[in-house]
């Protein structure tokens, strides 16, 4: 079967044979929907260059794959040009349809070639299709194909069954010839023509010598190049590529590049591409950044307000020591030391100092409330040692980006009584992300318990949330904060 290549084709026969139920082998499956349970269409495709692919292709009703029943058990599909989801009509070669669908034995379609329409137009469609004699006969005499082309004048037929135009019996010989693609090997002759710029020796000559003034100043920079660049210049560097990529990127990098960074100078550098990176740099400035840590949380206003209370109580300070203190300090400076004297004794003489009756007076009192605080303090020391004993045995803090095995969960029912044989479903949310199903699938412990493996995936965030969904059963909901 052959069919037009690059062409919309709206009826490709997807089945060779009528579709035949699995059940008794012989009933005709006449109702088979785009849509059927378990539909499975693959397009089978060999190039005229030998490569096989292999493509699924889903029926629509109303795309670019539109599914038709023919009738009797044979059904038809659409093929784009180009621009479809899965498969076009671009590509010479041939091709064949494979599938199965629930209730309906597998299946192949015939091989359709796919070529140029107007090889199709003569062996197909031409009214001597399948005389290939006939169609070449054709081919001489349409002047229609050969636009007036005369035999045997001007087409040649050797005895070794090649064609050759004979240039002298071609009609209008003066008119031009375009032999664009065409391969001439050897030309007896050649007439001059003013058109022919390799005969313009004038102006080919000018166009040389100013091609040759540029190549003259791009080998004197070439020369001054080479003088900049010396042969030391890469030295002890294997490859500038994963010298700029350790640098530049905090990912783990080339082992050779890290050993060379780390050998320049003294020789005794500890360079780490993971910490030390531009990228790796530019993180902990971020973090640090959005986490305010070293920088102030004030706003603008704030400063202002700051700024302007600061400003007053300077300038008080500046009047004080301008007019106040001055005087003060003028007058300390005129108290005798007779004066001084007198002050001391007469403060000593007015301190009353407590007797040791007054001083301890009160001691009973405090050694009674030290004594019941050592007893709330024993009290507290063995709620905390209970406490601790029961978090001893909680589960280690889950790793960010690292698997997680036999992660358990209990799912009951809207009683809160423990469900088993249940077929749990699992997804999660990374971060902000979207709901996604987790890698692994969900295995049955008993009692109501189930557990499943985490894949690093499924933990690739700081705060993850599980939710495990099951027929009859109330959905568990679970949150984990991962650390680093």
């Amino acid at each position: 079967m052959y069919m037009d290549v690059d062409a919309a084709l709206t009826e490709v026969p997807v089945n060779i044979c009528a579709l035949i139920d699995d059940t008794d082998f012989k009933t005709i499956e006449d109702a088979i929907a785009y849509n059927a349970a378990g539909m499975d269409l693959v397009w089978n495709f060999v190039t005229s260059a030998g490569v096989f692919t292999q493509t699924a292709v889903t029926p629509t009703a109303a795309g670019d794959y539109d599914w038709t029943n023919q009738g009797n058990g044979m059904y038809t599909i659409e093929i784009p040009a180009s621009g479809g989801a899965s498969i076009n009509n671009d590509t010479e070669g041939t091709g064949w349809f494979t599938g199965f669908c629930t209730g309906v034995l597998p299946w192949t379609g015939p091989k359709v070639t796919f070529r140029a329409s107007g090889i199709n137009d003569l062996l197909i469609d031409n009214t001597y299709s399948g005389r290939l004699d006939l169609i070449l006969d054709d081919i001489l005499v349409d002047t229609n194909i050969l636009n007036d082309t005369k035999i045997p004048q001007t087409l040649n037929l050797t005895p070794s069954g090649n064609i050759g135009i004979d240039w002298a019996n071609v009609e209008n010989p003066t008119t031009a010839v375009d032999l664009s693609g065409t391969d001439i090997q050897l030309a007896d002759t050649v007439t001059t023509n003013t058109d022919m710029r390799g005969t313009d020796n004038a102006a080919t000559a000018a166009a040389l010598a100013t091609h040759d003034g540029k190549l003259d100043t791009i080998d004197a920079n070439v020369d001054t190049l080479l003088t900049r660049i010396t042969s030391t210049i890469f030295a002890g560097i294997t490859s500038m590529a994963e010298w700029l990529g350790i640098i530049a990127g905090k990912q783990v990098g080339n082992a050779t590049a890290r050993t060379e960074i780390r050998a320049t100078g003294a020789g005794s550098g500890t360079f780490d591409e993971t910490t030390d990176s531009q990228e790796a740099i530019r993180d902990r400035g971020d973090a640090a950044y959005l986490t305010a840590t070293g920088f102030s949380t004030h706003s603008a206003a704030d400063v202002r307000v700051e700024m302007d209370s600061n400003s007053n109580q300077l300038a008080s300070i500046v009047s004080d020591t301008g007019t106040n203190l001055p005087g003060q300090i003028t007058a300390l400076n005129n108290l005798s030391q007779a004066e001084a004297q007198t002050a001391a004794t007469a403060a000593l003489t007015d301190y009353d100092p407590p007797t040791r009756t007054e001083a301890t007076a009160d001691k009973d009192e405090v050694l009674a409330a030290a004594t019941a605080i050592e007893a709330k303090v024993d009290t507290v020391d063995t709620v905390v040692d209970g406490i601790k004993a029961k978090t001893d045995n909680f589960p280690e803090a889950i790793q960010r980006n690292t698997a997680f095995a036999n992660f358990p969960f209990t799912m009951v029912d809207s009683s809160g009584d423990p469900l088993t044989g249940l077929t749990v479903t699992a997804t999660r949310r990374v971060d902000g992300g979207a709901f996604a199903a987790c890698a692994n699938s969900v295995t049955e412990v008993g009692n109501g318990w189930y557990t499943i493996d985490l894949a690093a995936a499924d933990l690739n965030g700081t705060i993850i949330a599980l939710r495990f969904t099951a027929a009859t059963a109330q959905d568990r909901n679970i949150v984990i904060k991962t650390v680093v």
